[in-house]
């Protein structure tokens, strides 16, 4: 054999072995741990998220003028507490739009994921950011990754971020309707035959909420009759979830009392 083709070939071989078991090394190599509790975090963030006994309640589905929409739900326990919330949201001003999950454990938050569109980056993409906290609320660790496709997320690896506290009270007050998601009376529209009983923020672009109407019971009747002039007034709100045939969701109204707070 020539040596000068015998050298080739053999050059050429090794080539292809080392390219072959660096791929492997690539393809097999776990993610660098990249805080000391990472692994104690993401276990107690992953056995939430597959519990799939949680009982669910959702707060009404909000909406504004300029199309921005905000819902939360939060998930609890057999014994009634909660252990995550969820907070879904579309900005229609800035363009970004997502999810938000926090984590609770005995009352206090321990983490939080956020993912979401970012339009405002230079190129705009899908974020993932999770967030570690102790007992008092702070953050001891935050990590981020980001992909131009949201299916793609998990092929990339976290890196370190500066650490962000992810806000859970905006998700609360839609929990509890308070703040701008309180329930002040808003006025009626009709759908298809269907009655709906909007309230919300009494402010010109504040969220709404539209709510079935089944029925109309005394208060209802009230509000019906004196329309322009209870505009505003504070509601306390009874409601349950319902789906159609499409599985989307709606809210439909127990009922509704006047509340003194107005």
């Amino acid at each position: 054999m020539n040596f000068r083709v015998f050298f080739f070939l053999f050059s050429l071989c090794a080539v292809m072995y080392a390219c072959t078991h660096d791929s492997d090394d690539m393809t097999g190599a776990e993610p660098k741990k990249l805080y000391k509790d990472e692994q104690l975090f993401e276990a107690k963030i992953t056995a939430i998220e597959n519990d799939t006994s949680l009982y669910v309640l959702k707060s009404l589905a909000y909406n504004n003028n300029d199309g921005s929409t905000e819902e939360a739900a939060a998930y609890l326990d057999e014994a009634q507490n909660e252990v995550k919330i969820e907070e879904y949201f579309s900005d229609h001003e800035n363009g970004n739009y997502g999810k938000k999950f926090f984590f609770v454990e005995k009352g206090k938050m321990f983490a939080s994921k956020e993912i979401y569109f970012d339009n405002q980056l230079k190129t705009p993409s899908f974020v993932e950011r999770i967030s570690y906290y102790d007992k008092k609320g702070n953050v001891l660790f935050t990590k981020m990754r980001k992909s131009f496709y949201e299916e793609d997320l998990d092929e990339q690896n976290f890196v370190v971020s500066p650490k962000y506290k992810c806000p859970i009270a905006n998700a609360m007050n839609m929990l509890n309707q308070e703040g701008k998601f309180i329930s002040t009376f808003q006025g009626f529209v009709k759908n298809d035959g269907i009655l709906y009983l909007l309230v919300g923020e009494n402010k010109p672009n504040g969220y709404t909420a539209a709510l079935v109407v089944q029925y109309a019971d005394k208060v209802i009747r009230e509000l019906q009759r004196n329309e322009k002039e209870l505009i505003g007034s504070a509601l306390d709100i009874q409601y349950e979830v319902g789906s159609d045939i499409n599985n989307l969701t709606y809210r439909v109204l127990i009922s509704a009392s006047f509340n003194n707070l107005k």
